[in-house]
């Protein structure tokens, strides 16, 4: 499932690849503590997310979320995005929980 969150107040924000990890948390709420509306999930495969964000160009910077469940953990993955390794949205998303930030984008790698 995918759901997109608007961030084009967040246009500088560094291009790349974020997956988080949070144990215990279902997918819907992940995308709520992610600030997404997880009314707008639809099951896509590649190619069309890769469509998706191809046609965001109108509608300004589209953060998409993709989402999915290995046993007690939900991963949570940004193609060209790095909102998971921001400070406030693991906080919500380790709220009661754990959870856990890779980013990779320029050469930079971090482990949240």
């Amino acid at each position: 499932m995918a759901a997109g969150t608007d961030v084009r107040s967040l246009a500088w924000a560094t291009a790349g690849m974020c997956v988080t990890f949070t144990r215990g948390v279902g997918p819907e709420e992940v995308f709520v503590r992610y600030g997404a509306d997880p009314r707008q999930a639809r099951p896509l495969d590649a190619e069309e997310a890769s469509q998706l964000l191809a046609d965001d160009s109108d509608e300004g910077a589209v953060c998409l979320l993709r989402v999915g469940r290995l046993g007690d953990w939900t991963f949570c993955v940004e193609e060209d995005g790095a909102v998971g390794s921001w400070s406030e949205v693991l906080t919500q998303l380790s709220r009661g929980t754990e959870s856990y930030s890779v980013l990779s984008t320029d050469g930079l790698e971090v482990f949240q």
